[in-house]
């Protein structure tokens, strides 16, 4: 898991392997900082790879290792992102259920979705995507923000509807 988290930010396999070597010295080092109240062992590890893996994109960035073709290229391309290695039962929709990801999707404008896909799942900056798509960054920051006050209230409707 770790290691797919990092090569789909990164999008680089070197830098994803140093980046695994990377987390797993810093949980070794500062593994008492888990809390096991707070959650899952296996979503604190993702969490810490996840913030460490935009840390490493970050200095890279400012280091011109990747080019705007790629982010062009992500920002067109019709696939949906690709899935990450992992259990069903742990998956968002093993938690929510179908109809309620549905819910989630068909509230959501294509533009919020197009901003939420690159942003948590390719990894890409609210700046660099506005870059991309061509809009202002205070544009894509409404995105951002709108489509995750949509997608917690779905959230919240679906856990009142289960109780």
């Amino acid at each position: 898991m770790v290691r797919a988290v990092a090569e789909r930010i990164l999008r680089d396999a070197s830098e994803a392997e140093d980046l695994v070597q990377e987390v797993f010295l810093f949980v070794f080092r500062k593994g008492a900082l888990f809390d096991p109240e707070r959650g899952s062992a296996r979503s604190w590890l993702a969490q810490v790879t996840y913030h460490r893996a935009f840390d490493r994109r970050r200095y890279l960035v400012s280091r011109h290792f990747y080019s705007n073709v790629e982010l062009q290229e992500a920002v067109f391309r019709e696939e949906e992102p690709a899935t990450l290695t992992g259990l069903y039962q742990d998956s968002i929709e093993a938690a929510l259920g179908r109809d309620a990801l549905r819910r989630i999707d068909e509230a959501l404008s294509e533009a919020q979705r197009l901003v939420i896909r690159l942003y948590f799942f390719d990894g890409h900056t609210l700046q660099e995507i506005a870059a991309a798509i061509g809009q202002p960054v205070g544009n894509i920051r409404n995105h951002y923000y709108r489509a995750l006050e949509k997608m917690r209230k779905e959230v919240f409707t679906t856990k009142l509807q289960a109780k």
